[in-house]
């Protein structure tokens, strides 16, 4: 008889070197959370894409329509959205009126953007200034009822008309004590005779409606401020405006405390 009581079976041992490259849970929790953060940081490079490229689609379309109905109005297809490392000059209107403590003035805003910052960050701080916003985006506007619609509070002091700047008047525009030209060149066609009047001709209305020693705001960073920067020396050397800061992506400027330009 053979006594196998006095042998041991043992398993063969596992080299170290395999358990090394087994991985781990925490190997495999820290590989996931690594995977997760290079995704987020891919996320808003795919969604810039995605959104230039549905603004390129939707410029196609419109610019076919346009042809095709020569009397359609040209307006902005899209809703901008807030992207303060690609375009800060609404933040930096909202710091401006914050540290400069503007309250309770007459303000014109043109580009309210989809966000409508401006207006929300004058509500939300109890500034008071009454805002009258313009927008040629449907998108735009139609935000801006939604919002209205959920908050009438924002309502209150801000307005946001959606109309082409280029078609405004002289009489059925109130005084502003502050006016925002950040887009100003970005979007006119001097060969567009249907327009009532060309980018000259919006800096000469605005600083008419000043009050005096009223403000205007232009933001460096905007594609047309190359194109406007001539207007805007014309209208200092004319007499009409004159610098008094620069302050972070903005410049400002002051009509004469008697504006005999006003209308």
């Amino acid at each position: 008889m053979v006594d196998l009581g006095s042998h041991e079976v043992t398993k063969p041992p596992r080299s170290e070197q395999a358990f090394e490259d087994y991985p781990t849970l925490g190997a495999l929790v820290t590989r996931a959370q690594a995977t997760w953060r290079e995704s987020c940081d891919r996320l808003p490079l795919v969604r810039r894409r995605l959104w230039r490229a549905l603004v390129r689609a939707g410029a196609l379309k419109e610019r076919a329509l346009g042809t095709l109905m020569p009397s359609r109005m040209r307006f902005v297809h899209f809703d901008w959205p807030l992207r303060p490392e690609v375009c800060p000059c609404d933040v930096h209107c909202c710091e401006y009126l914050a540290e400069r403590d503007i309250r309770g003035r007459s303000v014109f805003h043109f580009g309210t953007g989809g966000h409508h910052v401006v207006g929300i960050t004058n509500r939300d701080r109890g500034l008071d200034n009454e805002i009258l916003g313009i927008t040629a985006s449907p998108p735009e506007h139609s935000r801006y009822v939604r919002l209205v619609i959920r908050s009438p509070s924002l309502g209150k002091h801000y307005k946001v008309l959606f109309a082409d700047i280029y078609d405004l008047g002289n009489a059925g525009l109130p005084t502003f004590d502050l006016v925002t030209l950040f887009h100003l060149c970005e979007f006119s066609s001097p060969a567009d005779p249907r327009r009532r009047m060309d980018d000259a001709g919006v800096l000469d209305l605005f600083l008419s409606k000043l009050s005096p020693g009223g403000r205007i705001l232009f933001y460096r960073g905007s594609f047309g401020y190359q194109a406007a920067t001539p207007l805007i020396e014309r209208a200092v050397g004319g007499g009409k405006m004159s610098f008094v800061e620069c302050y972070k992506s903005l410049d400002v400027y002051q009509v004469p405390e008697r504006n005999p330009h006003r209308r």
